[in-house]
């Protein structure tokens, strides 16, 4: 189900909900449709599909197009909320949106790897200035070996997750 129209939505929701499917989809190999609910009706097979999954955190509306059945779209007006307030406030929607993002792009993966070497780069290339001030006397006891260790060990931890 894709909405056409989107009632009772503040500019600022349309707004997110445009920058996250542009986002998706620029990140993602999955070509899903804008707009688009979580409300479908789908056959038995690509049902057991679904539920084969071990998803933990499961965005139906990408799972659903990356299983590779054939679907239709089907348009429909969202008429604005009758009663009652959204379930999903910012924050809420934020970490939606970011394990969406997460759960069909390399691309967090990637950056996380990059900052990873990053920051084992910033680490080994202290070392030497920390002992060039050691010997000229420009030392602060451990603050040197203690901010090596934390990129060091910050930085491998990042860059062995990629």
């Amino acid at each position: 189900m894709v909405r056409h129209e989107r009632e009772g939505e503040t500019a600022f929701k349309l707004a997110t909900a445009r920058w996250f499917y542009t986002l998706f989809r620029k990140l993602s190999r999955v070509d899903l449709e804008p707009n688009s609910g979580d409300f479908r009706l789908l056959d038995r097979s690509a049902l057991n599909a679904l539920l084969s999954m071990g998803e933990r955190n499961r965005f139906l509306r990408g799972m659903t197009v990356w299983v590779g059945f054939r679907q239709h779209r089907l348009e429909y007006k969202r008429d604005a909320r009758y009663a009652g307030e959204t379930k999903y406030p910012l924050r809420k929607m934020l970490r939606f949106s970011l394990d969406a993002i997460a759960s069909f792009s390399h691309v967090p993966l990637q950056i996380a790897t990059y900052l990873g070497f990053l920051f084992a780069g910033v680490a080994f290339i202290l070392i030497p200035v920390v002992v060039a001030l050691h010997f000229t006397g420009g030392y602060l006891p451990g603050f040197g070996t203690v901010t090596i260790l934390i990129l060091l060990i910050g930085g491998c931890s990042s860059s062995r997750s990629g």
